[in-house]
C-alpha cells in the first residue's frame, strides 16, 4: 500500500531523474505483505474492534513473490523513500470521511 502523496512524489522523482537505468520501477511502500495484514493494520490504526472475516471464500490460488514489490531500484535511481505511514494515511482518510459524511462513523481512532 502507498499513500497517493508518496506515489505522486515517486512519479515526480522519476520525471526529474536525469539518468535512469531503463528498467521498470515498482511504485509502492516497499512493505509487501498479505492483504489481510493491511486490513488488520487499518483496524488497529483506527482503534476499532470491527470484525474482520477471512477465509470465507475458497483460496484463489494466486501467489505473489515479495520481490515483485521491491522498490530498491526506485530508491537507488531517484532517492525515493516513502514518507507517509499506512496508519497516518488511514487516519487522515477516516478524518476526511467524517467531515464529508458527518456521521462520526470513523471516530474510534
Amino acid at each position: 500500500m502507498i499513500d497517493v502523496r508518496d506515489a505522486a512524489l515517486a512519479l515526480r522523482l522519476l520525471g526529474q531523474a536525469e539518468r535512469l537505468t531503463g528498467r521498470e520501477y515498482y511504485i509502492g511502500s516497499g512493505r509487501a505483505k498479505p492483504l489481510r495484514e493491511w486490513f488488520i493494520e487499518a483496524r488497529e490504526a483506527l482503534g476499532t474492534e470491527a470484525a474482520l472475516a477471512f477465509d470465507k471464500r475458497p483460496d484463489d490460488g494466486l501467489r505473489f513473490d515479495k520481490s515483485w514489490f521491491d522498490i530498491s531500484a526506485l530508491e537507488t535511481d531517484t532517492g525515493f523513500m516513502p514518507r507517509v505511514s499506512f496508519s497516518t494515511a488511514v487516519n487522515e482518510l477516516a478524518d476526511w470521511l467524517n467531515k464529508k459524511i458527518g456521521s462520526g462513523l470513523y471516530d474510534n481512532h
